[in-house]
C-alpha cells in the first residue's frame, strides 16, 4: 500500500502542492543557501545527491538540537523556580545553622521529583 501511494504521481503532486510542504521545502532551501559548508561547484551527480541528503540530515539534526536545547532551558528555569530557596534559608545555609533534618528533607524531595520525571518520560516513550 505504501509503495502504491509513493509511486502514484497524483498523490505526489498533491503532497508537493501542499502549502505546509512548500514552506518546509523553502525553509530547507534557504537554510541550504546560507550554509557555508555546502559545495555548489560539484559536477558529479552522485556527490550532488549525497550532498543534498547530507544537508537534509544536518538540517534535521540542527533543528532537533535547537528544540532540545530550548526544552532543557525551560526545564532548567522551571526547576530553578521550584527549588528557589528563600532568603532566610540561604542565609542559614551560609552560616551553617540548618539542621540535618531540613537538609535530608530537601534532598529526598528533590530525589523524588527526579524519579517521578524519569517514570513519566519512560511511560511516555512506551505509549
Amino acid at each position: 500500500m505504501v509503495f502504491s501511494l509513493s509511486s502514484d504521481k497524483a498523490v505526489w503532486n498533491a503532497v508537493l502542492n501542499n502549502e505546509v510542504v512548500r514552506e518546509l521545502r523553502e525553509s530547507f532551501y534557504a537554510a541550504e543557501e546560507n550554509n557555508p559548508l555546502s559545495s555548489e561547484g560539484s559536477s558529479d551527480e552522485n556527490s550532488d545527491e549525497s550532498n543534498k541528503a547530507t544537508n537534509i540530515v544536518m538540517w534535521i539534526f540542527d533543528n532537533t538540537k535547537a528544540k532540545i536545547m530550548d526544552i532543557f532551558d525551560k526545564i532548567t528555569k522551571l526547576v530553578n523556580e521550584l527549588f528557589k530557596m528563600p532568603p532566610d534559608y540561604e542565609k542559614g545555609a551560609a552560616e551553617g545553622t540548618l539542621g540535618p533534618f531540613e537538609e535530608r528533607l530537601r534532598t529526598s524531595f528533590l530525589l523524588s521529583v527526579v524519579v517521578l520525571l524519569i517514570v513519566v518520560v519512560a511511560r511516555a516513550n512506551t505509549a
